[in-house]
């Protein structure tokens, strides 16, 4: 089976890819004027690398940081699956403390995944269904309540569950079941624990099949078409990317993508206008009061893509000159100092959005992943031939 006919292209692509996913943050791809580190054509565009130093990326990518992301999320989100049915069993605090940890676990999978924006992660709206965020008109609370009211098993089968709103089926879902609001322990399951248990189960086992599924169409394995090939054999006759450098900016384009969310949404979205008016509701999985860690995880995942082990990363595209290696170390400076920031959080972010010392060190925190940011957009972007276009984060 292919994700789309031979004969389309990259850039065609990416735009059903978007279609496709309610939370695609699709990419279009009108160039912008390059600047800093890499030298550019009369033109005004960015030289491209050497086509083997796209593919020694691409390779990297795939085995140092896509690969292992996959095999984790699979293996934690069984474990997941698991442990809410023993609890649901025999249910215990033991046991829901259990399930709390396993959700901790498959959610730092999670994130290390969902900078993705193309292919297996984006078919069939996966990524929505994994984790539907953000949630600006607070769906999964709505729906969740309208279907613990209704109590309708039939919604529950699997195949009907796997088609039903992607707002019920994967981790922000599962996080109000067991990380209650103003509940503790297993009292969240006092009421109605019968049905409860019966749409926990479904979330978690509708979770490993998922990441079945995204580890099957991403290694090849049940006869499924083998996209991590797609990326380290890009060719004239490949389905997907004619080259390595259009499979190399797929992946760019969506590192930073995932940049400009983690800036726009997961911290200036939730700031508000004022100190008076915050936006508590946009907070990211805020129950589980684990806000800071899936921005530690995405921060971590970005960090590897750039290449913390010298040139297998983006950073590969910045060995050649002096003002390559300058611009290595501003970003390398500038990822060193949003890990000491992000290991001094103590405070939930929910809590600081409405404390005028917590906002503060929020905005300093915008500041440099503003400027990390603006880093990749311009001269590391340039340096290696991948110009950002426009994305639907822009203008938010």
């Amino acid at each position: 089976m292919r994700f789309w006919p031979s004969s389309i292209r990259f850039k065609q692509h990416w735009l059903l890819q978007a279609v496709l996913s309610a939370c695609v943050f699709h990419v279009a791809f009108m160039p912008i004027m390059p600047v800093g580190a890499a030298e550019t054509s009369e033109a005004g565009q960015s030289a491209p690398l050497a086509a083997d130093s796209y593919q020694a990326f691409n390779r990297y990518a795939v085995d140092h940081v896509i690969l292992p992301a996959l095999a984790d999320f699979e293996t934690q989100t069984q474990l997941l699956d698991k442990a809410v049915v023993a609890f649901c069993q025999a249910p215990t605090e033991a046991g829901l403390e259990e399930i709390r940890g396993q959700y901790q676990k498959s959610a730092d999978a999670w994130m290390q995944l969902s900078f993705i924006r193309f292919g297996p992660n984006v078919l069939l709206m996966r990524n929505a269904r994994v984790h539907f965020w953000p949630d600006k008109r607070r769906q999964v609370d709505r729906q969740l309540k309208a279907l613990l009211k209704s109590e309708n098993v039939a919604r529950l089968e699997p195949k009907k569950f796997a088609k039903d709103s992607v707002a019920l089926q994967g981790l922000p879902a599962l996080e109000r079941l067991f990380f209650p609001e103003d509940q503790v322990k297993s009292a969240a399951f006092q009421t109605k624990p019968a049905f409860r248990c019966m749409l926990a189960q479904a979330i978690s086992q509708n979770l490993a099949h998922l990441s079945r599924d995204l580890q099957r169409d991403w290694t090849g394995t049940q006869g499924a078409e083998h996209f991590a090939k797609a990326l380290t054999e890009a060719g004239a006759d490949a389905p997907h990317f004619a080259t390595a450098q259009e499979a190399t900016a797929a992946l760019f384009k969506s590192a930073y993508t995932e940049l400009q969310a983690i800036l726009d949404l997961k911290l200036i979205a939730v700031l508000g206008p004022s100190l008076e008016k915050p936006r508590p509701f946009l907070v990211e999985s805020a129950l589980a009061q684990r806000t800071w860690r899936n921005i530690q995880q995405n921060i971590a995942v970005q960090k590897k893509l750039y290449g913390p082990q010298g040139k297998d990363g983006f950073r590969r595209a910045l060995l050649g000159g002096e003002k390559g290696q300058a611009l290595d170390q501003h970003i390398q400076s500038l990822y060193q100092d949003l890990e000491a920031r992000l290991q001094g959080m103590e405070t939930p972010l929910i809590t600081m959005i409405s404390d005028e010392k917590g906002r503060a060190e929020i905005t300093a925190m915008i500041a440099v992943l503003r400027d990390l940011k603006n880093a990749y957009a311009g001269p590391l972007a340039a340096a290696l031939g991948t110009p950002i276009g426009f994305n639907s984060l822009d203008g938010d």
